[in-house]
């Protein structure tokens, strides 16, 4: 029987998962790239100066941020495009200012996001200044701040992403017409295989930070709602006390597993050799019962996904939200249990099976 390695690797499932899900002072301190400028490209500065006992301004100055942002990268794109040029010999001496744009592009976005997050703390600290008696107000100055923070992170997002994409694209139609009119295969691979790996890495580093980054400042911005909501006013006690019963809980995980370890091992052989004999349509029943798990959690996020953009300020689903989570990380570990044992040819279909009906869920979610 064929058996096959089981990597358990799905990113585009990870990818939309992602997407899944005190007094006020004045903060002038702008966000600067970190790296040097280099012959071709231009170093940019994102004004990020704003009164913090104003939310009104905060708002203004996130929506500027994102906004000077997106158009720096859309021109840094476009001089990056005028030095790659349109022969393959201008792209081979270009190479090195390629790699300069990503690095740039990447130190700007880190720097970016960690000025958004200091902004959220400011305003909500100014919020809770402003006074909480009333809900309607400080829940639609959450509202605002949501709104202004998230549609300036799509934008940003759309304007790396689009700038991203053409460059590899530039660079790929070069290389193909290079190939096509004579450069040598192994010359062509080698400059095309180099020009997709550092476009791929790239791509992902700034996606990951992205990722990263819109579920700190979400969660801080739970936190706080909560907060708010059960009557806590100190924005500076709520993040730390999330904090500290985070800690209490990883040490009390940590506890549980090592009690548990010595009674895992002594009955992990007979277990396994127990298992091995039970099988579902040729499937190990372990395996089948993991992927039906992992397909039931993405019909429940699915579902969650769609009641939160109709309403991301509901307080159902912000406390339903941390239950999402955990679940999906008891969901993963359990599928990731089954470890890097081989599937057989059953396994490998229903695994394949299941993840292209989740992904047609996820693209229909999104």
């Amino acid at each position: 029987m064929t058996r096959h390695k089981n990597k358990f690797i799905c990113s585009s499932l990870l990818l939309a998962l992602s997407l899944c899900l005190g007094a006020c002072q004045a903060n002038t301190s702008p966000v600067e790239e970190d790296t040097e400028p280099q012959t071709n490209v231009e170093e940019t500065t994102i004004d990020a100066s704003y009164n913090a006992s104003d939310t009104d301004e905060m708002l203004t100055t996130i929506s500027e941020m994102f906004s000077t942002a997106s158009q720096n990268v859309t021109d840094a794109e476009g001089v990056l495009l005028e030095t790659i040029g349109e022969s393959y010999d201008s792209y081979i001496q270009s190479v090195s200012d390629i790699t300069e744009f990503y690095e740039n592009e990447l130190n700007t976005a880190d720097g970016l996001y960690s000025m958004m997050a200091d902004i959220s703390i400011d305003y909500f600290r100014c919020v809770s200044a402003q006074g909480l008696e009333d809900f309607d107000t400080w829940d639609d100055s959450l509202g605002d701040f949501y709104d202004a923070w998230d549609d300036g992170m799509d934008d940003y997002y759309d304007a790396w992403d689009d700038a991203f994409d053409d460059i590899y694209d530039h660079c790929d139609d070069l290389l193909d017409d290079a190939y096509d009119n004579g450069l040598n295969y192994d010359d062509y691979y080698d400059a095309w295989d180099d020009m997709y790996d550092e476009y791929s890495d790239a791509r992902s580093d700034m996606y990951n930070l992205y990722s990263d980054s819109w579920s700190d400042i979400y969660d801080i911005y739970s936190d706080v709602w909560s907060g708010f909501y059960n009557g806590q006013s100190d924005v500076d006690a709520i993040l730390n006390n999330v904090v500290v019963e985070s800690s209490e809980m990883d040490d009390s995980t940590d506890e549980n597993t090592a009690s548990g370890e010595d009674t895992e091992k002594a009955t992990e052989s007979a277990d396994t050799d127990e298992a091995d004999d039970e099988m579902i349509d040729g499937m190990r029943t372990e395996f089948k019962e993991a992927m039906d798990e992992y397909e039931a959690f993405f019909d429940e996020y699915c579902e969650f996904m769609e009641e939160y953009k109709e309403n991301p300020t509901d307080a159902d689903l912000l406390s339903s939200y941390s239950s999402i989570m955990t679940q999906y990380a008891e969901t993963m570990e359990s599928k990731n249990a089954l470890g890097e044992e081989e599937l057989n040819d059953a396994e490998l279909a229903y695994y394949i099976e299941v993840t292209a009906r989740i992904e047609e869920k996820l693209i229909d979610c999104f």
